[in-house]
């Protein structure tokens, strides 16, 4: 589902989702990420199949914040009206900013926690760039396991025929 252009790029030009049930990134949010330099952006998207009670919409929210780091949040009109009150409009006008500990009892991940989690990933200390290496070390395989003939493509490819066999058979 991801375009050949972020990826190995055998399809020329191939820049659309053209599976996603959604819009993607309007002009808007990409004028805005050009803007600010590369791997420092927070993104969050959870897809379009999840949703968060408004009290982890919060908690996120205000731990998004809280980080002083730049980020992108993809939420769905559906679940808009879970984000704080007031949090859209502040950071509409402050539009340059745009480890996970549950608590036991609610199952909810606190703010601070968000805090941390992206002090850790984001900055380049020990842990960071441990997490960046891994990063790097799955994106990789994932690219070589969709290449032509890397295994995701194969089981395309098996998959295809299975199903040319089966409506045959009918």
């Amino acid at each position: 589902m991801v375009p050949s252009a972020y990826l190995d790029e055998r399809i020329e030009g191939d820049k659309e989702y053209g599976a996603s049930l959604w819009k993607p990134l309007d002009q808007e949010c990409t004028k805005w990420l050009e803007t600010k330099p590369q791997n420092s952006v927070v993104y969050i998207s959870f897809g379009s199949m999840v949703s968060l009670t408004q009290q982890e919409m919060e908690e996120i929210a205000w731990g998004l914040h809280k980080s002083g780091f730049d980020f992108l949040w993809v939420v769905k009109d559906s679940e808009r009206h879970k984000l704080p009150k007031g949090f859209l409009e502040f950071t509409t006008q402050n539009q340059e900013k745009g480890r996970v500990k549950v608590d036991d009892e609610l199952g909810i991940v606190k703010r601070e926690y968000v805090v941390i989690s992206l002090n850790e990933v984001m900055n380049e200390g020990k842990r960071g760039l441990e997490i960046k290496k891994n990063v790097e070390k799955w994106r990789g395989l994932a690219k070589e396991a969709i290449t032509e003939g890397g295994s995701s493509d194969k089981a395309i490819d098996e998959f295809v025929v299975a199903l040319k066999t089966f409506a045959t058979k009918k």
